[in-house]
């Protein structure tokens, strides 16, 4: 007979306790005042394997079949047609191997620049484009926008105005100072 792993299902280690090695046709689960048998809870289970099962398999089929096709493909080929195929197909792993040596390297500089500009580096990858000119002209775009919105955020979040007039050279802040310690000014 099956064991039905009660742990799962227990709010406290003091229940499973209690319900003991509990045999699989007593166990019940209660969903939003739904009650499972174990049964029921199989019969769904086993429904849904079944699904995953057959997908599975007519997936791998495919698979096969294409794989079978390739190798009957390639069996009728001449020597030489073997060694284009064989060639082409290092050429395209060629490419793409350059592909991504280059998207590493375009987004290195644009970390590089980020942080130049002491903007936060992890919007390297949203800046990427095709070319480091074009990767160079959004991260001046994002610059340009991100600086704009980040001098309204501060014009908004600090209340009142900053002070029209300040105290300048030495005779000011001598005077300030003398003040400040209750003395006399010049």
């Amino acid at each position: 007979m099956d064991k039905f792993d009660l742990q799962l299902f227990a709010e406290n280690a003091s229940e499973v306790a209690e319900m003991g090695e509990a045999t699989v046709e007593k166990q019940t689960l209660t969903v939003a005042d739904k009650t499972f048998t174990q049964a029921d809870l199989d019969k769904i289970l086993s429904a849904r394997l079944g699904k995953e099962k057959t997908k599975w398999e007519a997936e791998t089929k495919t698979r096969l079949e294409e794989k079978e096709k390739e190798a009957q493909r390639l069996a009728k080929l001449s020597e030489e047609e073997k060694q284009r195929e064989a060639f082409s197909k290092l050429q395209k792993d060629n490419d793409a191997m350059k592909m991504a040596i280059q998207m590493r390297d375009l987004r290195d500089d644009a970390v590089k620049i980020l942080s130049e500009r002491k903007l936060n580096h992890k919007f390297a990858d949203f800046l990427l484009a095709d070319s480091s000119e074009n990767t160079l002209k959004r991260i001046d775009e994002f610059e340009a926008i991100y600086r704009e919105n980040l001098k309204e955020e501060i014009k908004n979040s600090i209340p009142g105005s900053s002070p029209k007039t300040g105290v300048s050279g030495k005779d000011g802040i001598d005077t300030l100072l003398r003040q400040g310690m209750g003395l006399k000014t010049k």
